[in-house]
Order: structure tokens, then C-alpha cells, then sequence
């Protein structure tokens, strides 16, 4: 299965309050680059990439430019941009793997985040179709849950940055896997969420519990033989 391994380079420290209702100003734009097989596609370091023999398939991200509050970044999904694939018939090679660089932009903040992507080009014909699907056989976008969460600072506080998934339909219904259909053009949002990282409490070690109560003997016994 084709996977999208998300690794978000986040070290975010932010002068805004989250628990205020401030508006800011959201904006994102991304670049393809680390293609593979790097001889055979173009447009990297640009928002498209595009490859095949005898037609032409392509990626594509476009960025969001909107005025959102804080507030609503914390545990309510925001939309980041839409991806589309261009997924027409093609003869090999085709793209495996690539890096989309997302810059984010949150008022005078801004900082990237670099989504490796793998793409899993199905053969048009097969019965049953390897990703799903009818003929002509679709093919599968996909990221891994594992790679989708990240931790960032906003104004001290810490969060999990996390990539929800792709939809057609609203954030409610965002997934890890997008499968596109063959001579379409299938766009998809894609959608993030921000969830305050809860403090865990620690517990002393075994070795330092008997430790302390150890201590607590002692004081006893020292407290008895004063007494005496």
C-alpha cells in the first residue's frame, strides 16, 4: 500500500494566546521535491509534479489564504489545502515516492512542514484491482497514522501538531487513504488538528518508594531511642 510518511519539522513558538478568541491570518503553500525516480518526473520545487509515458499524471497542492480565530485551530479540524491527483493512463515509470513542503503561516509566524508521500500506481487491468476499486483499476494515496502527529508550542503551551486525513466530504470524515480514480481528475481536502499534550504525573520508582519509607523507619526508630 502506498503511504504518505508525514514528518512534520516543527519547533513552534508563538506569541499568541490559544485561549483567547484572536483572529489571525492562515496561509499555506507547498513544494514537491525528493522525487523518485528523480529522472523521470517533473516539476519539482514547484506546487505540481507531473510523470508518465504515453500520457501524464500529476500531483498538485494548492494552499489556503483565509482569517481564522485561534481557538478554532484546538481540536477542531482545519483545512491546511487540497491535494489533487491527475490520474490518467500512463506507461512506466511512474512516480514512487515525494516530499511535499508546507509552509504554514500564522500571522508572523510561519514554518514548514515536509510530508513524504509514496504512490502506489495500480495495473488498470487486474481482477480483482490491487488497491480496490473497479476497472479501470484506481490507484491509493495513503499515510501512515504513526507519522501524522507532531509536537508544537503555542504561546508556552504544548500540542500535538496532527495531519486527520483526506476528504471529499467534510473534516468529519477524513482518512488516511485516498483512492483515485483512473482518467479523473480527484481532488481531496486535507485536513490538521492542534490537541493540547495533558501532563502526565509521575510516580516514584519502586527503588525510591523504599527509599523514602526507609527514611521514614529511621526517623522513627531515631525518634523512639531519644524517647528512651
Amino acid at each position: 500500500m502506498n503511504t504518505f510518511t508525514l514528518t512534520a519539522i516543527v519547533g513552534l513558538g508563538l506569541a499568541l494566546s490559544a485561549s483567547s478568541a484572536t483572529a489571525a491570518s492562515l496561509n499555506t503553500s507547498g513544494t514537491w521535491t525528493n522525487t523518485e525516480p528523480a529522472l523521470s518526473i517533473s516539476g519539482e520545487g514547484t506546487n505540481t509534479i507531473s510523470w508518465g509515458t504515453g500520457g501524464t499524471s500529476s500531483y498538485v497542492f494548492e494552499g489556503v489564504s483565509t482569517t481564522v480565530e485561534i481557538d478554532d485551530l484546538i481540536d477542531t479540524p482545519f483545512l491546511l489545502g487540497q491535494f489533487t491527483h491527475n490520474n490518467f493512463p500512463i506507461f512506466p515509470p511512474s512516480l514512487e515516492s515525494a516530499t511535499l513542503n508546507i509552509d504554514f503561516s500564522l500571522d508572523s509566524f510561519n514554518q514548514t512542514f515536509s510530508f513524504d508521500f509514496t504512490h502506489f500506481e495500480t495495473p488498470n487491468s487486474d481482477t480483482p484491482c490491487a488497491a480496490g476499486g473497479v476497472q479501470p483499476c484506481p490507484d491509493l494515496v495513503s499515510f501512515p497514522n504513526e507519522g501524522s502527529s507532531q509536537l508544537i508550542t503555542l504561546d508556552g503551551i504544548d500540542y500535538n501538531f496532527t495531519l486527520i486525513g483526506f476528504s471529499q466530504n467534510g473534516p468529519d470524515n477524513a482518512v488516511n487513504e485516498f483512492l483515485t480514480l483512473e482518467n479523473q481528475t480527484n481532488t481531496a481536502d486535507l485536513f490538521a488538528k492542534l490537541t493540547e499534550v495533558q501532563e502526565v504525573e509521575t510516580v516514584p520508582e519502586p527503588a525510591g518508594l523504599l527509599g523514602i519509607l526507609a527514611l521514614g523507619g529511621g526517623i522513627v526508630t531515631l525518634k523512639r531511642k531519644r524517647g528512651n
